[in-house]
């Protein structure tokens, strides 16, 4: 009796230590997979959401040591959706490279590196002329430093680009002069919140005088010298290409009619003359890619910008600026976004004034060139490389794999 007794003892501790071995298996399991999640969220980069809540991730690639983010940055205003990629080096995630706004840029869908480049493919909702396309990036390429804008989240002051200079920059800009040249060279993406993105204003605080250049609905550029609160002189009828560098150039001489040219060729003269420059300036900030309240981006590039005080540009001027040459009136403030890096922009006229940047807008260090576009397809969805070839998963109504051997699609 005594016998059963133990053996039944026996059991019972048997099962209690069964029991406890199982539930500390289950708790040591379910640590380890709860110590799995709390690693994989801390090996995520943060999204830097400069361009508002609706951001997705599309596509990844590990590219030399660092990881490579394509995005597709969604507005109410298709018009203003964006393709774009970041870098993550484990610890920071930075802007890398935008490559357009508009319904032609749904987002960067797929990223491979093959070769030694990178390659994305961008996403976009309505079959335009970026159907379809690929692009790449080579690192022995030479590099072209200049500064992104972004104008989604209008209306936001946190989520406009801007750069400012002293007003005494320019010696007061327009005020007083009896000529005033402006020329500036970029790509324009988007023409901002109410097509109303600003390339360069000079307007005192109470907004009654002084000089602005911005665009304005139907692709179009507008030139105002402002004095007393009323448009003395405005341009409005000139037009220019989404998504192409132009060079844009004001010029104006006291007594005579402004006038607008893009790419060399003179677009455009103001109604009327003005004869009076503005005169009563306040020392105000000279704001380019924005206004002082901040509600007047433009989604696009600043890759040059020259003032000229006392000097109106000639249309053989024009010409030769439209070439990326000089002319030999030296600017009275230029800013040409070669650094790279930083917050500030340097004046390399001589004169010393610099440029702050402003976040969101950021540093371009990159070079993507179009490695082949379909035409036929709205989203490159994945890539692949199988055999030295690389393969892009494409389509839209009809799924489609194209092929790349590093010479030809």
């Amino acid at each position: 009796m005594k016998e059963l007794k133990s053996r039944h003892g026996l059991k019972k501790l048997i099962l209690v230590l069964s029991l406890f071995l199982l539930i500390l298996t289950v708790f040591v399991e379910g640590a380890d997979a709860a110590d799995n999640s709390y690693r994989l969220a801390m090996a995520q980069p943060s999204a830097l959401n400069v361009v508002g809540a609706e951001n997705e991730v599309q596509g990844f690639s590990q590219y030399g040591n660092d990881l490579y983010i394509g995005y597709y940055s969604a507005n109410s205003n298709p018009n203003k959706d964006i393709s774009s990629l970041y870098q993550w080096d484990g610890n920071v995630e930075t802007p890398y490279y935008t490559f357009g706004y508009g319904a032609d840029f749904n987002g960067i869908g797929a990223l491979q590196e093959f070769g030694g480049n990178l390659f994305a493919g961008n996403q976009t909702g309505y079959g335009g002329a970026n159907s379809g396309c690929v692009y790449e990036h080579n690192p022995n390429s030479p590099v072209t430093n200049f500064i992104q804008m972004t104008s989604v989240g209008q209306g936001t002051a946190a989520t406009n680009s801007s750069i400012t200079i002293p007003s005494d920059s320019i010696n007061n800009a327009i005020y007083g002069s009896t000529s005033y040249s402006v020329e500036y060279y970029g790509r324009i993406d988007d023409l901002g919140m109410n097509s109303a993105g600003v390339i360069i204003r000079d307007i005192n605080a109470a907004n009654t005088s002084g000089f602005q250049l911005r665009l304005n609905t139907g692709n179009t550029i507008e030139a105002s010298i402002i004095q007393g609160g009323t448009n003395k002189a405005t341009i409005t009828n000139n037009k220019f290409n989404l998504g192409n560098f132009h060079d844009i150039i004001f010029s104006w001489t006291l007594g005579n009619y402004p006038i607008i040219y893009i790419d060399g060729i003179a677009a455009s003269l103001a109604s009327s003359t003005y004869v009076t420059t503005p005169s009563n300036d306040d020392g105000n900030t000279v704001y380019l890619g924005n206004s002082a309240t901040l509600n007047n981006s433009f989604g696009g590039t600043f890759n040059r910008l020259r003032i000229w005080r006392n000097y109106a540009i000639s249309p053989s001027d024009a010409l030769t600026l439209a070439t990326g040459s000089t002319i030999s009136t030296l600017p009275t403030g230029q800013y040409l976004f070669t650094e790279g890096s930083g917050t500030t922009t340097a004046d390399s006229s001589g004169n010393g004034n610099n440029g702050s940047i402003a976040s969101p807008a950021f540093w371009n260090n990159s070079t993507f060139t179009t490695s082949y576009c379909s035409g036929n397809d709205r989203f490159i969805y994945s890539f692949a490389e199988f055999k030295g070839n690389l393969y892009a998963g494409a389509g839209y109504s009809a799924s489609r794999v194209y092929s790349y051997n590093g010479t030809t699609w």
